[in-house]
């Protein structure tokens, strides 16, 4: 399969989008595999919250990744849409996979603001 191709098959518009769409390929992937294959320590537990946290970013970034390279993700790829998605990468990248402790800091926030008083 040649570059147009595969930027056919893509839906690609042009150059810069292809590349847009490799791109979100890529980090979506990498961010779903990192998730499925966390290192959470045997027998270690892990909250609800840390769990459909995990799982919920899991099946967002899996469906996003099986779209862009089965060719049914929307196209043109706006810039803006693989920033959150790179700092998504980092969070999980930093946190190996294990949101336990990013669920957690999220818990005490909600707590301390306004809507968790109630």
């Amino acid at each position: 399969m040649t570059i147009p191709d595969l930027m056919r098959y893509l839906h690609a518009h042009g150059p810069v989008d292809f590349a847009l769409l490799l791109l979100t390929g890529a980090v979506s992937t990498r961010i779903a595999w990192r998730l499925m294959f966390a290192d959470i320590p045997k027998g270690e537990s892990v909250s609800r919250g840390g769990q459909i946290l995990r799982w919920a970013l899991f099946v967002t970034y899996a469906t996003i990744a099986l779209r862009v390279w089965f060719g049914w993700y929307w196209t043109p790829v706006e810039p803006s849409e693989l920033t959150p998605d790179l700092f998504i990468l980092a969070v999980v990248e930093i946190y190996r996979g294990d949101l336990r402790e990013l669920w957690e800091v999220l818990g005490g926030v909600w707590k301390r603001s306004k809507l968790g008083r109630g």
